[in-house]
């Protein structure tokens, strides 16, 4: 027992040594990052009616804008508010603005459970029509991710006059999860027999529900390579979703609210995400549209946006997949990704 306790003891001891010296290394990273930008500042905006804040940071006020939709609906990881000085490749030579989406990070604060994406749409314009004010002249690059690609591609049909372009990663364009693709690959997969049972009666079902695909997701995690391609994983964002929970800008609060929120309880949202198909918007986009995509997307269909881009009509639609990603990047895609002069 003693010698039980004393290897807990020494990993434990090992572990806050390890946090210690990643928190020094991010935080020296994240001071040098950031010292001598124009503009590095947490901001208060009223976006949907409701006071929200947002990190805006640049090395240039000149700079190109890059405004990031993060995925969920309600998870902003691994980039966020908490994110000061820890995109150095991006605010170097853009101003990248970061808003946790309200009910997530330090946005936290009650869904209702009828809230629906239009309430997201119109603080996603309010947001936009603020930095429109401030910043007129300067090129601004949507950026969209999962849930983002949607919000994205509903704004940019909206109001085309608050952005240049837009780029995003993992376009959802309909039968979200619940799609060919997804169902072929968990066919295939070595499921456990409970598992398979329980997939067998989801998928017979003629319509579809949030727990069903809350099912479905985790076990594209378990048996595919639908979330992460093969040798990548959570571990390869671990300082980016260091230098967040280690950020001086969030409160324990906050950083709880990274991870869980009340998007938990909240069902509305990604049932409508189920019945949703944004093609005929993706088609009237009439700004530069950029879709990246993991070539092992299931979540986000990779299949799906080859099918729309074969039969589009729309020239400012333009597709990019990315081998040996999926619904996450892979690390050597990451750094391609977040050069937005490629695409302008």
């Amino acid at each position: 027992m003693k010698a039980i306790l004393l290897i807990l003891g020494i990993s434990l001891v090992i572990g806050l040594v390890f946090l210690g010296f990643k928190y020094w290394q991010i935080d020296r990273a994240r001071k040098a990052a950031s010292r001598g930008y124009a503009i590095s500042e947490l901001r208060q905006l009223e976006l949907g009616g409701i006071p929200q804040t947002i990190l805006i940071e640049g090395n240039k006020k000149t700079d190109p804008i890059i405004v990031y939709l993060h995925g969920g609906p309600g998870s902003p990881v691994p980039y966020n508010v908490g994110s000061r000085g820890a995109l150095p490749q991006i605010t170097d030579h853009n101003i990248m603005v970061l808003w946790d989406q309200y009910g997530s990070g330090i946005n936290h604060g009650p869904i209702a459970p009828d809230m629906s994406s239009r309430a997201f749409v119109t603080m996603t314009i309010d947001l936009l029509e603020a930095l429109r004010a401030e910043f007129p002249d300067n090129h601004l690059t949507l950026f969209g991710v999962s849930w983002g690609s949607y919000l994205s591609a509903m704004v940019a049909d909206e109001r085309p006059d608050l952005i240049d372009d837009v780029v995003v990663y993992g376009q959802i364009t309909h039968e979200l999860f619940m799609n060919e693709e997804t169902f072929q690959a968990l066919d295939e997969a070595d499921m456990k027999p409970k598992d398979r049972q329980a997939y067998e009666r989801i998928k017979a079902k003629a319509v579809y529900d949030e727990p069903d695909v809350e099912q479905v997701s985790n076990w594209l995690g378990k048996y595919t390579e639908g979330y992460f391609a093969k040798g990548s994983g959570l571990i390869d964002y671990l300082d980016d979703i260091l230098a967040s929970v280690f950020s001086p800008d969030y409160r324990f609060q906050d950083v709880r609210a990274l991870f869980s929120n009340d998007y938990r309880e909240n069902q509305s949202l990604i049932n409508e995400l189920i019945a949703a198909d944004i093609r005929p918007v993706l088609e009237r986009i009439s700004r530069p549209y950029t879709i990246i995509q993991g070539e092992k997307d299931l979540v986000t269909s990779t299949k799906e946006v080859e099918r729309l881009m074969e039969t589009t009509t729309n020239p400012n639609l333009r597709l990019i997949i990315l081998p040996n990603s999926a619904h996450m990047p892979s690390p050597e895609s990451l750094d391609e990704i977040l050069d937005f002069s490629n695409y302008r």
